[in-house]
Formats: C-alpha cells, structure tokens, sequence
C-alpha cells in the first residue's frame, strides 16, 4: 500500500465513531499490510458483535502474522481477546 493511500485510510478512521478497539484492529491490519480491510457495522442486526473488520492478505502465513498481531496486541493494549476468528 502506498504511503499516500495509508494516510488516507487512517485519516478517513480517525473521523468515524467507530471504538478505539475497532479503530486499532484496523490500524494493526495495515500496519501488516493486509488488502481490502472492511469494517461493517453491526449493530441493531447481530447480538454477538457491533463491529466486524474484515482484511485479506497475499498467503497464509501473512494472515496468520495478521491474526496472531491483532490478538497480541488487543490482550496487551486493551485486556481484550476475540471472540472467534475463522481459519484457526
């Protein structure tokens, strides 16, 4: 991702009102250059999730190194671990 794009995606996050929480995921996601990072809110249609962040990466040990950062970092930063996580 050019640097240009990455600053246009994280100043784009910052005017959301979208949880810090979901906001990091997102931020840890680029910052291990995953492709096509969504963020679909949820609220009001799911009763196990307000927020759900989707993001590809090029080969399965770049989406393991995705899922394994996010993990780390959200028990670290936040005392938070996810509640599911497809692929494992």
């Amino acid at each position: 991702m050019k640097s240009e794009e990455f600053e246009i995606i994280t100043t784009d996050l910052k005017k959301r009102r979208i949880p810090i929480e979901v906001k990091r995921v997102v931020s840890i996601m680029l910052d291990k250059k995953a492709k096509h990072v969504v963020v679909l809110k949820l609220k009001g249609i799911s009763d196990i999730t307000d927020f759900m962040v989707i993001g590809q990466g090029t080969s399965t040990r770049q989406n393991s190194a995705i899922s394994a950062e996010i993990q780390k970092k959200l028990r670290q930063q936040h005392k938070m671990k996810p509640f599911g996580v497809e692929g494992e």
